[in-house]
């Protein structure tokens, strides 16, 4: 049945000469992975920046939830104004495309997750100021959809985040995957804040990407099959 649905690209893969493989995060589907012919070439008929992570998308597309590889009639964009121009902001919608991809695969809607993804990505796309660690509250802030956000129990006492339970402890010698004292408390810090009321933190690069490959870690701890980051690395070089 040919059904509208809004969409959000994750992933892509080239498709013998002209089409690509769309893997997108559905309204009412859930994650889907959709054949999209006429993408490369002289007769494309879609805009070169329609797939690019993140990307928002309306589509018609025939869906049967139990065929690996939907079918779409028509997509149509909604781009954005400012994320493919400005680097820092493109890298970061790269990166948490791939961490979405990696982390999410139920086949069913999920709106309070997909209005999220939305809702985070327009604030990006507009702002002007305070978006250096967006990555990093969404990295935190995407994990009660998930199921495993980390326990507001900081104190002074309780001053070490244990990754594999999800809360601050008293002794940082249980187990390996512990955060230092310093780190767990700009967790702790982080864990209050939503993309709208997003704080300047000024971190340096090296404690950023100690934070960014710290939560790398608690996702992987949570979800085995998580795995590796690619984009992790142009982001690194991004804050360097």
């Amino acid at each position: 049945m040919l059904t509208k649905i809004r969409g959000i690209v994750l992933h892509t893969i080239k498709y013998k000469e002209s089409g690509i493989i769309a893997h997108i995060y559905t309204d009412l589907y859930g994650r889907q992975s959709f054949l999209v012919h006429s993408v490369h070439g002289r007769r494309s008929k879609y805009p070169p920046n329609i797939f690019q992570p993140f990307s928002q998308i309306e589509a018609e597309a025939y869906i049967k939830p139990e065929r690996e590889l939907q079918k779409v009639k028509e997509v149509y964009s909604f781009p954005y104004k400012t994320i493919p121009y400005d680097i820092v902001k493109s890298t970061q919608a790269m990166f948490l495309a791939e961490v979405i991809y990696k982390s999410v695969r139920e086949q069913e809607s999920n709106p309070g997750l997909f209005e999220y993804l939305l809702r985070s990505m327009e604030w990006l796309d507009i702002a002007e100021e305070k978006y250096t660690d967006f990555h990093l509250v969404m990295l935190i802030q995407l994990t009660r959809h998930l199921g495993f956000f980390p326990e507001r129990n900081w104190s002074r006492q309780q001053c070490y985040f244990d990754l594999r339970n999800g809360e601050f402890v008293k002794d940082p010698s249980v187990h390996p995957d512990m955060l230092n004292r310093e780190l767990s408390q700009i967790l702790n810090e982080f864990i209050v804040q939503t993309v709208g009321s997003l704080k300047d933190y000024h971190m340096d690069q090296k404690k950023r990407a100690s934070l960014t490959d710290s939560l790398i870690e608690y996702y992987n701890l949570h979800i085995p099959s998580f795995g590796n980051l690619q984009s992790v690395t142009v982001l690194r070089e991004l804050f360097r």
